[in-house]
């Protein structure tokens, strides 16, 4: 398994704690990178909440919390979009900072059956909850050829998406659509065998953005927050791809929910509850950071503050 190296990690602290006997909310804990740092930093009046699907990283993240000596901490196998029922399970009714790191960790990178990567042969799975509904096979056994060009169109933003889902669809209807080699093999067929690795992580990716369901779980999360943040609590959104990072852009400069390009519930959201945007340009990892965790590369984090 690779080292866990938590993505702008000073810069999340730095910008998220604002009162160190508050109650911050890790909205996808993996394996408790940030959250031991935020833990480290609260005092014993603070109070630290871990959300994640992954019962796999919830075990290693609830180790490495134990290890830093503190007990203010609760753990939960949930959606981060159940927060608000968590919270009142706990009897907490507002919360000093939330930060989301979205995307995927190293680990589900590297775990072959889990089926996120191209580079790794296994099942088309995909599920960040292994207890899920559905996994990438069955929603491509299910799909239509003009639903997947669309997804391909907006979550992997490539061109020829007509063709590549074409040769998807033709596989999948000849059965031939069960592991990551199936669709690899699929694109391949589709782009003549000239296929970067660029397009190929783009195409998996919006794959598993839609099995997870994750930008309209992000929307639907993002538009609850101001009503659960303090006067002066913050929310840090870490994002890996261009419309999560449009989606927080928009919402914190303009209190709306972007539907791709247009806007819309603009008249759901309380105008008390106005965000008050602390990073004009998202921060971005170091030279150094890049250096030592690629992944860091593709990284924005946006910070607003009520």
């Amino acid at each position: 398994m690779s080292d866990h190296f938590p993505v702008l990690l000073d810069e999340v602290i730095e910008t998220l704690i604002t009162d160190i006997d508050g109650v911050y909310v890790d909205c996808t804990l993996g394996f408790a990178g940030h959250s031991s740092s935020i833990l480290k930093k609260i005092s014993k009046h603070g109070f630290l909440i871990g959300l994640d699907l992954d019962p796999y990283a919830l075990n290693k993240a609830e180790k490495k919390l134990k290890e830093t000596g503190k007990e203010q901490f609760s753990v939960h196998h949930a959606s981060y979009k159940q927060f608000p029922e968590v919270l009142s399970k706990l009897g907490i009714d507002k919360v000093s900072g939330f930060l989301f790191d979205l995307g995927i960790s190293s680990y589900q990178i590297d775990s072959e059956h889990r089926g996120f990567s191209y580079m790794r042969e296994g099942p088309l799975d995909m599920r960040f909850n292994p207890q899920g509904e559905k996994t990438a096979k069955d929603v491509l056994s299910e799909i239509s050829e003009k639903e997947l060009i669309e997804i391909l169109q907006t979550y992997a933003e490539i061109s020829h998406a007509d063709k590549i889902a074409k040769s998807i669809i033709h596989e999948r209807n000849k059965n031939n659509m069960n592991t990551t080699s199936d669709l690899k093999i699929a694109i391949s067929n589709a782009t003549n065998g000239i296929c970067s690795n660029k397009i190929l992580s783009r195409i998996f990716q919006a794959l598993r953005i839609t099995v997870n369901d994750e930008i309209q779980t992000f929307k639907d999360t993002l538009s609850k927050i101001p009503n659960y943040l303090v006067k002066g609590g913050r929310v840090c959104v870490i994002s890996f791809h261009s419309i999560e990072d449009r989606i927080a852009k928009h919402f914190f400069k303009d209190s709306v929910i972007i539907n791709e390009y247009d806007y819309y519930d603009r008249s759901k959201l309380d105008s008390s509850k106005k965000l008050n945007v602390l990073t004009k340009k998202p921060i971005v990892a170091t030279r150094d950071e890049v250096f030592k965790n690629t992944r860091s590369r593709s990284a924005k984090l946006r910070a607003a503050q009520l």
